[in-house]
């Protein structure tokens, strides 16, 4: 989406996308230009080269919302050469600017979570109540110039870690690094129905379960005066979000 403004784009099944060696990002969806007010909710995005690919803004920069969507199964495709910029198999990955909002995503099997070019990328960005899980062969969860604005009440599952410019780190050290921006993330399984089956859904025991933190209150007032229209409060499928407490992920536990 080049240039656009006030757009929503929702519960999509987005497959088989994997770019060509002339357009190597191959992005299932995304943006350049400085978009603004787009929202990218609820879609589910898999067996591709690489989720959401942002470009360069031109000079514009904007607000980009990705709320509640499941990734999985994306990676380089065999045959092609790897992107210069590194951000073959990842959820989210580009360049570009603006303030970029992840939050409540579930991401499983890629070839890492968040991948942003190192001289391409300004502005806040917030990852809050992810699942970031199996990261194919210990890729990195972040690879970012610098580390995002705010990171917290995510699960990180698996041994992949943290990657700012000359640092790499694992939860931990990122956590005591950054403790006023990182904090309220979980190491641990998140406990998928069936991860095999292709079933994200979350049982009883997840650590995922009411462990999320509030949404940033712009979310809501932004949709809000952009739309006309309360923010959809509900899960990928549907089912609605609790006000006192969501869970982790794209999805909500059901009773």
């Amino acid at each position: 989406f080049k240039r656009v403004s006030k757009i929503v784009v929702a519960n999509n099944d987005c497959y088989g996308i994997l770019g060509s060696q002339s357009t190597p990002n191959g992005g299932s969806t995304g943006g350049q230009y400085g978009p603004d007010e787009l929202y990218l909710l609820f879609n589910r995005i898999h067996d591709g080269r690489t989720g959401v690919w942002f470009g360069s803004n031109n000079g514009s920069y904007g607000r980009t919302y990705m709320i509640g969507n499941l990734f999985y199964n994306m990676s380089q495709p065999e045959g092609f050469d790897r992107d210069v910029s590194g951000h073959d198999g990842v959820a989210y990955g580009g360049g570009g600017g603006g303030t970029r909002y992840f939050l409540n995503n579930t991401i499983y099997n890629t070839d890492g979570g968040i991948a942003l070019w190192t001289d391409n990328f300004t502005g806040p960005l917030v990852v809050k109540n992810n699942i970031f899980s199996n990261m194919q062969n210990g890729a990195h969860f972040f690879s970012i110039d610098g580390p995002p604005s705010s990171t917290s009440s995510n699960i990180f599952d698996g041994p992949g870690l943290f990657h700012f410019t000359n640092h790499t780190y694992d939860l931990v050290q990122f956590e005591s690094t950054y403790m006023s921006t990182t904090y309220d993330n979980q190491a641990a399984s998140p406990q998928f129905v069936s991860a095999a089956g292709l079933d994200f859904h979350l049982q009883s025991t997840s650590p995922a379960i009411d462990t999320a933190s509030p949404l940033p209150p712009e979310v809501f007032t932004n949709f809000q005066n952009s739309f006309g229209a309360p923010f959809p409060q509900v899960d990928i499928d549907g089912n609605p979000r609790p006000a006192n407490a969501w869970d982790v992920g794209a999805f909500e536990a059901q009773p």
